[in-house]
């Protein structure tokens, strides 16, 4: 048994089964899935538990759910086991297996930005492997795999660490040609759940004035940035879609400046989901793609 300055370290064995009950939330399961019998497991939780000098679990009608402590605990051990199977595997290349990355992502951040780079990604980690779905579309059973959320913060029904990725900068876009000036007599198309854009970019601009005309309203970027293409409008968007759009002149800003909105666009992180090497690896390089993006 492993031990320093006295400390003996649990066994693999046991943090198997603490990983296993944990997950399952029912010894019977953990037990089946480890093919050792329930007493076999139980032993292995209470021999953790005394040996840490902490109550890992509570059973709450017929199931065993974690403790705070516990909780902390189970986050960190998931962890080092996963590192534990990644050391290992590297050291037998014949036996490494592919990794995987579960990623939420919110629609017109995927189509206007994240998709034409991911290939760029794939190159250099070969070994990787990405699931994505788009936000709102996941299912329960689906959102408890995923590894990181991007996007705007929505609802997701989970708790999550956050971290600002782009900070979002809209601005006001037209088809050359087209809707030189903005006045009352200029068509808008705008976002549908986010129709407190324009009087806010209006109070700030504009100090409230020129009403907005007759409005076509689309719930995602991505369908108003084509709109806009097509000829409906003019519209406020995230500066960072529309760029390859802006420098090859299919459109121009009608306003130079861009319009600071608060919000920005984060790489959520799943406080149940333990951080993998798989994770790290995909954090580094969308940073380092969404740098040039980012206000001076």
């Amino acid at each position: 048994m492993f031990q320093r300055m006295g400390v003996h370290l649990p066994s693999i064995t046991a943090l198997l089964a603490f990983e296993s009950v944990a997950r399952l939330k029912s010894v019977t399961a953990a037990a089946r899935e480890l093919c050792r019998t329930q007493s076999a497991i139980s032993r292995q939780i209470s021999t953790l538990e005394e040996q840490l000098g902490v109550r890992l679990f509570n059973r709450v009608k017929q199931q065993l759910l974690l403790t705070d402590q516990g909780a902390r605990y189970h986050r960190d051990v998931c962890r080092i086991l996963e590192d534990l199977y990644e050391c290992t595997v590297s050291l037998s290349p014949q036996r490494k297996t592919r990794r995987s990355l579960c990623l939420s992502v919110g629609a017109s951040f995927s189509d206007r930005w994240l998709i034409q780079r991911l290939p760029g990604f794939s190159a250099l980690h070969p070994d990787i492997d990405i699931s994505m779905s788009i936000a709102r579309t996941l299912s329960d059973l689906e959102m408890e795999r995923v590894d990181i959320l991007i996007g705007t913060r929505l609802e997701s029904g989970i708790e999550t660490r956050n971290e600002p990725l782009i900070t979002e900068r809209l601005v006001l876009v037209r088809l050359p040609g087209r809707f030189s000036v903005l006045d009352e007599h200029t068509p808008i198309v705008q976002h549908a759940l986010r129709k407190g854009d324009w009087p806010r970019y209006l109070a700030a601009r504009h100090g409230g004035k020129a009403p907005l005309f007759g409005s076509l309203a689309l719930d995602r970027f991505s369908a108003i940035i084509h709109a806009v293409v097509m000829g409906s409008g003019i519209a406020l968007v995230p500066d960072f879609m529309v760029r390859t759009e802006l420098e090859d002149r299919t459109l121009q800003q009608l306003d130079p400046e861009p319009f600071l909105t608060g919000f920005t666009y984060d790489l959520s992180f799943p406080t149940k989901r333990s951080r993998n090497k798989a994770v790290d690896d995909f954090v580094t390089w969308i940073r380092e793609q969404a740098a040039p993006f980012e206000p001076n």
